[in-house]
């Protein structure tokens, strides 16, 4: 009885309408009052869902000496029901999509949105990693050498960097000044890659941030007690970073 019912709610029954229909199924052509005893319902309740059932089509109701009869269609007038909703949802489906421009126009607002993906964990990062490889545009970033946890450097090494090299895809990137952030500056020429320092005073970030395709920009915590990561995928949010990114470029030029 539970697949029935699963089936009936599929039609876009509730719960109660299906108990009503089934019952009536079950009963044939009775009023409304005796389906409504059977469910253990108020039989206004079942006199209302009766006749909601009969404008889906999936009750018929005629009027006896003054009192409404309700019978549910049978097994097989279901299956054509079903057969008829299945056409009629088909149709549906094709003029909506014949009009999907006209409604994108209606609704811009929606269509621009941001879309963003979340990530956790080593290997949740290394998905966001990935992501920028996806396509051969340079990448724009800043980058935390100071925070990167040891168990994604290997996969630096030995994985990301040889992959963007062999794409042919250069990278831009900022850095704070400091030790390690020097020793990778000498690495550019044969890692594809420009790398300029600020003082931390001019720029203290601690989250890394890539920008590359046209319309996207990872965000990266490094810190101890949270490895995630975000994707977003929005021109303006985009142009924005890379706006602020080739400002902090000029900077650290000068």
């Amino acid at each position: 009885m539970e697949r029935v019912v699963e089936i009936l709610q599929n039609l876009g029954l509730k719960k109660k309408e299906c108990d009503v229909f089934l019952s009536s199924l079950k009963l044939g052509q009775q009023p409304a009052s005796v389906i409504a005893r059977t469910l253990r319902l108020n039989r206004v309740t079942a006199y209302v869902i009766l006749n909601r059932l009969a404008r889906k089509g999936l009750i018929r109701s005629y009027t006896k000496k003054g009192v409404q009869f309700f019978s549910a269609l049978s097994p097989q007038e279901l299956v054509d029901y079903a057969d008829r909703k299945s056409v009629e949802w088909k149709n549906t489906s094709d003029k909506i999509s014949s009009l999907l421009p006209e409604l994108l126009r209606i609704a811009p607002m929606s269509a621009n949105l941001p879309k963003m993906r979340f990530y956790e964990g080593v290997e949740g990062v290394k998905e966001v990693y990935a992501d920028t490889l996806k396509n051969t545009s340079e990448i724009l970033g800043f980058l935390t050498v100071e925070y990167i946890p040891k168990e994604l450097k290997k996969y630096f090494i030995d994985y990301y960097t040889p992959k963007r090299k062999k794409k042919k895809i250069p990278c831009r990137l900022i850095l704070v000044d400091c030790e390690k952030s020097r020793r990778y500056h000498k690495l550019d020429k044969q890692n594809l890659r420009k790398t300029y320092l600020l003082q931390k005073n001019c720029l203290p970030f601690e989250v890394e941030i890539s920008i590359y395709g046209e319309d996207r920009v990872a965000l990266i915590s490094f810190t101890e007690t949270d490895l995630s990561a975000v994707i977003i995928q929005s021109l303006a949010i985009h142009n924005t970073l890379k706006s602020l990114y080739l400002f902090c470029e000029a900077m650290a030029k000068k």
